[in-house]
């Protein structure tokens, strides 16, 4: 690689019978600003370039370079067989924060699509961090509607839990209508109150043994000897459905806050009870 720096007078051509691939200009000073290339090969043209200014490079076999210029400059060059690289060893964009870089985009950039996966495991949770009191909204839920005879099966819902001074809004919870029929299931809240009830004496007439409006499981437990039947208050040994012979014992959950009435096919039997709320 050769790097050569002279004069070339106005209206003359000066010759460099130097072989090379890369012909790279690098610096032009005097009163004019552009010189004129020709590159020969074997004496012959092979490029002739008009007006060029620095950093102007040409990349083909040579092996002689004619320079002129309409106006005397100096012209610093680079003749080489490998590429040549002009560059700065630094710069510095030395704006303030009133003085910002003005960056142009033209054209269209086209997103970016595609699927994002974290396949963490269970041993490896990815953490969520919440500033000092965030706020959690849900917003306004929608309406509900239900047609004849369907259900909600709410379950039982997660717990949820915030350090201090945080908060969660709700919102309005939704209205839901149910017609006719329908049904909303809820996990049933633990029972709390367990009470062990006098033990009844049945006989051969339907009598009431149990009326509790708050119960919600009543247990029934036969401890004569012979048959008790359980129903309404027109229960007969006929009509039963729920029949306890000597020992058995009937829980119920759906209807123990209803009243209660048992009758015996022998006088004198006798009924334990117990009513948890």
């Amino acid at each position: 690689m050769k790097y050569i720096k002279e004069l070339i007078p106005a209206g003359q051509d000066i010759t460099y019978p130097i072989q090379g691939r890369v012909f790279l200009i690098d610096t032009i000073e005097g009163a004019g600003s552009t010189v004129n290339v020709k590159l020969l090969k074997n004496g012959s043209v092979i490029h002739s370039i008009a007006k060029r200014k620095p950093a102007f490079k040409v990349i083909a076999d040579y092996d002689a370079v004619i320079m002129s210029a309409d106006v005397a400059v100096t012209v610093g060059f680079f003749l080489s067989y490998e590429d040549v690289q002009i560059g700065t060893s630094d710069m510095r964009i030395n704006n303030t924060t009133g003085d910002p870089v003005n960056v142009l985009f033209a054209g269209t950039v086209a997103p970016v699509v595609g699927e994002m996966t974290v396949k963490n495991v269970a041993g490896q949770p990815v953490p969520t961090y919440f500033p000092v009191t965030p706020s959690v909204n849900v917003g306004t839920l929608p309406a509900v509607s239900f047609a004849a005879a369907q259900s909600v099966n709410i379950g039982t819902l997660p717990a949820v839990s915030f350090a201090a001074a945080q908060s969660v809004n709700i919102g309005t919870l939704p209205a839901v209508a149910l017609a006719a029929g329908s049904e909303v299931v809820t996990s049933p809240k633990a029972l709390q109150t367990n009470t062990t009830l006098a033990q009844a004496t049945v006989g051969t007439v339907a009598a009431s043994v149990i009326a509790d409006v708050a119960a919600k499981r009543v247990i029934f437990r036969s401890v004569g000897t012979g048959n008790i039947y359980l129903g309404g208050s027109t229960v007969t040994a006929a009509n039963a459905a729920i029949v306890l012979g000597a020992g058995d014992t009937f829980i119920d959950t759906m209807g123990a806050a209803a009243t209660w009435y048992a009758i015996a096919d022998a006088a004198g039997q006798k009924i334990n009870m117990q009513v948890l709320k």
